[in-house]
């Protein structure tokens, strides 16, 4: 069984991704309420799945204020890694959530087919979304960059997304801390580690050239 990607709201909401019930109830959101020691009344969300298996949700990400999910709709290939990724968004109905097609013009033009989106981090104004982008290549390793896309507000769509260029190597994972610094891994010598970037241009979504172990 496969517990992680967990995220979590300024008010305790809790999410992460579980393979627990996945075959029973074709879902592997579960949300549940951090009570300061611990994560109670997990359950699994099925509205927000894309369907049965192959098809499933790889990853998510809370918004700040806990109205909002961001996660990837993924299908899984016997090959590697899924054979699809995009983002979608769902929102809170009453005590659970739901997939929320409405929305689905903000990730227009981040979702790309040539390529998997996945691992979202989302700025707490919810004007940047930065994200693992993985571009398969022939007979070669796959291609990871962390990218951002920005927004004028948090009621527009992305744009278009931008490799973040201080960020290189086998990077993924990125993670916007509250102060706006930028947390990812990368491999370096067999070893994942973690990388703390500081931010320095919230109105465009780049961040500072230097980086820092973790």
């Amino acid at each position: 069984m496969l517990d992680g990607v967990t995220t979590m709201s300024r008010d305790g909401a809790f999410a992460l991704i579980s393979k627990r019930r996945l075959e029973a109830r074709h879902a592997t959101i579960w949300t549940g309420r951090w009570n300061s020691s611990h994560v109670g009344a997990l359950r699994p969300e099925t509205a927000p799945s894309p369907g049965k298996p192959p098809l499933f949700n790889m990853d998510i990400e809370m918004s700040a204020d806990g109205r909002r999910l961001y996660f990837a709709d993924n299908k899984w290939s016997p090959f590697g890694p899924p054979s699809a990724s995009d983002f979608n968004v769902a929102v809170r109905d009453g005590a659970g959530w739901r997939r929320a097609p409405e929305f689905d013009f903000w990730c227009a033009r981040v979702n790309d087919p040539r390529t998997l989106e996945y691992a979202a981090g989302i700025s707490e104004d919810e004007r940047e979304l930065y994200f693992t982008r993985l571009a398969p290549r022939f007979l070669a390793p796959p291609r990871l960059e962390i990218v951002v896309a920005t927004r004028p507000d948090a009621a527009s769509p992305f744009g278009a997304p931008a490799r973040v260029a201080s960020i290189t190597g086998f990077v993924k994972g990125p993670t916007v801390a509250p102060d706006g610094a930028l947390y990812h891994h990368a491999k370096i010598d067999d070893m994942h580690r973690l990388f703390r970037t500081p931010h320095t241009c919230p109105s465009e979504g780049r961040i500072a050239p230097a980086r820092s172990p973790g």
